[in-house]
């Protein structure tokens, strides 16, 4: 007869023995970007076990930092993966430079007329409103900031534009029409067939937009993911979807 303390122990030494076949079962977690969650849902989708988790990048590193499964972080402005290392979250050894991508402006395809990205754009934005991320969150957001307190009409916008929770999100107004520019990556302009870009941000209006690569585990698994996203392959399927690659 098997007692109850005997029956107890089988199940602790059942249990001891499944966990670590649950925890290798554990998907390899990509957060990054929404920026990216055309191409990297591409390219993860050809390793098992991996799955991309997409929002902006300032949200995703306040998950992290909030204890969210990530083994992976791609931020669209090293801001955020600098966060994570003053959180102590990150070491600086385990990150990388990754892409670069450009700003751009966009209408909806049918009514979309070129502009010239300086003064006389304003009213154009205030009209017919102007969609953008967040600034205090959103990388594209805050980039498009710069460009346009560059060229003086931040203080005019700042109360009026549209702020979105995540790139995507503004591109997504400009599709529905909802209205009638947004500031978005030159890569997301070119993942959307309903927007045709009217105007190309130049560079020298705001920072240099750099995307980041940081490894956050030590899993075997975690590690394969990311050479396979830094590999050749990869930046040619990165380059289709309209981002620039590192040499």
């Amino acid at each position: 007869m098997i007692t109850r303390a005997a029956a107890g122990l089988v199940a602790v030494l059942a249990a001891l023995l499944i966990s670590p076949v649950v925890s290798a079962q554990e998907p390899v977690r990509v957060f990054a970007a929404a920026s990216l969650t055309e191409p990297l849902t591409q390219l993860l989708s050809q390793q098992n076990g991996v799955d991309g988790v997409f929002a902006s990048s300032g949200t995703l590193a306040r998950q992290i930092e909030g204890g969210a499964p990530a083994d992976i972080f791609i931020s669209a402005n090293p801001k955020w993966s600098n966060y994570l290392i003053e959180k102590g979250i990150a070491r600086p050894e385990q990150g990388a430079d990754f892409l670069r991508n450009r700003l751009v402006v966009v209408s909806p395809k049918e009514s979309a007329i070129p502009l010239v990205f300086d003064t006389t754009a304003g009213a154009a934005f205030l009209q017919d409103r102007l969609a953008m991320g967040d600034p205090d969150h959103v990388p594209a957001g805050s980039y498009a900031k710069q460009a346009l307190q560059a060229i003086g009409l931040w203080s005019d916008l700042d109360s009026v534009a549209v702020r979105t929770a995540n790139v995507r999100a503004a591109l997504a107004f400009v599709e529905q029409g909802a209205v009638g520019y947004g500031i978005v990556y030159a890569s997301d302009a070119t993942a959307s067939d309903k927007v045709a870009v009217v105007a190309t941000i130049p560079e020298d209006l705001h920072q240099p937009i750099l995307y980041t690569i940081t490894l956050l585990s030590d899993r075997p698994e975690a590690k394969a993911a990311l050479t396979l996203l830094q590999n050749g392959d990869s930046a040619e399927v990165l380059k289709r979807f309209g981002f620039q690659t590192l040499p």
